[in-house]
């Protein structure tokens, strides 16, 4: 005797559930795929562009330190115009030049940001100097190698002086009734071309000088940066942005950073940072501008557009396994029920086994599938 739906269940998964499981598994690993490929292509686009906005922020940089020196440059060859000046500097009188100077000096200072102004003899020596070239000329200064330079080639040179501040200068050499009378110095602070530079871009920036100054040994250093054996004497939103400058320094070297740049995280915020040298910007300086950009909002933007891919998978699963169980159940729940039906055949039980069936007729000749086919095999046979 053949037990009429008692099939054994020992083992027995049913198919929409081996379905479910194996498109479960390959819609993870398309939509894990697919969020992975998308994190790394937006992150090396972000990547790229920010090596394009680094080219694009040091050329801005050095057109702003170029059109700064064109203009102490400009002022270099206007000074020795002033009235009074010509005579003073064909004679070499430093009485006289300073007769003449001192009353264009705070002109030159309060409205045209001047930091100091020199006048130099054609054998290098210092005549006369006004502000901060009197604390810093001498004869084995980087400044006096700059005057020999510009005297010995007459040809204008602009360099910078970051011993305490920085100060950016042009020294030009002068030509005056038709003979040579040494060279004139006009320099002005970087203020003005870093401030100017961080509000067009809203990019901080530092300057950075290695080795200690020649101070006083007791003296204390401005900004010292240990792990690069460096300092920062000038810094925009300082108070903010050296505890940055700290967390990249004690991470990366200055190479590193000046080579490749690196994102630094200082509390909440993430920084771009990076360096370009003095040299690369075509001053005559040994230091470097290290440029900060807040990247925080960039970097939550690429999670956030991966959070939502996660979702959207996530989302596309569950739907993708609703759909497939909409699909599989009442078919797999009928062809469960023919099968249960199949031992009342074998035992003759035709009436019992056709009531059991009772074969569904779809409204649509076309919308028949196999387990119909297989009702109505079965339900032909019982009449046999």
């Amino acid at each position: 005797m053949i037990a009429t739906g008692n099939t054994s269940r020992k083992g027995f998964i049913s198919l929409k559930w081996k379905a479910l499981f194996f498109l479960s598994l390959v819609l993870v690993a398309i939509n894990g795929t697919f969020t992975v490929f998308q994190y790394l292509n937006l992150k090396q686009g972000f990547d790229d562009e920010r090596q394009a906005l680094h080219t694009r922020n040091d050329l801005i940089l050095a057109g702003l330190l170029q059109q700064s020196a064109n203009r102490l440059q400009q002022l270099a060859e206007l000074v020795p115009w002033l009235s009074g000046m010509e005579r003073a500097l064909i004679d070499g009188d430093v009485k006289d030049l300073h007769s003449a100077f001192d009353r264009h000096w705070p002109l030159l200072q309060l409205d045209l940001s001047i930091e100091g102004i020199g006048f130099f003899r054609p054998d290098n020596s210092l005549l006369a100097a006004w502000g901060w070239l009197n604390t810093r000329f001498g004869d084995e200064s980087d400044i006096a190698a700059v005057v020999r330079d510009v005297n010995l080639t007459e040809a204008p040179a602009t360099a910078m002086d970051c011993l305490q501040t920085c100060i950016q200068y042009s020294v030009t050499p002068l030509l005056l009734a038709g003979q040579r009378t040494g060279s004139a110095l006009v320099g002005a602070s970087l203020a003005d071309v870093i401030v100017g530079f961080n509000h067009s871009t809203k990019v901080d920036v530092g300057i950075v000088i290695s080795g200690r100054p020649p101070l006083k040994r007791d003296a204390p250093v401005l900004r010292p940066l240990s792990a690069w054996n460096a300092r920062v004497p000038a810094l925009t939103r300082a108070s903010r942005m050296y505890e940055v400058v700290q967390h990249a320094a004690n991470r990366f070297s200055l190479d590193d950073i000046k080579d490749h740049g690196r994102y630094v995280k200082s509390g909440s915020r993430t920084y771009d940072v990076w360096a370009v040298s003095f040299e690369t910007l075509g001053q005559h300086s040994s230091g470097h501008l290290l440029m900060l950009d807040d990247i925080t909002e960039d970097l939550a933007g690429i999670r956030q557009a991966t959070d939502n891919a996660i979702a959207f998978g996530i989302a596309g699963l569950v739907l993708s396994e609703a759909v497939l169980l909409l699909v599989l159940w009442a078919p797999l729940s009928r062809l469960r029920r023919t099968v249960n039906v199949l031992p009342l055949l074998a035992q003759s039980a035709f009436a019992q086994a056709r009531s059991t069936i009772a074969v569904r007729q779809p409204r649509f000749e076309r919308l028949r599938d196999e387990i119909d086919h297989l009702d109505t095999s079965a339900v032909v046979l019982s009449h046999q």
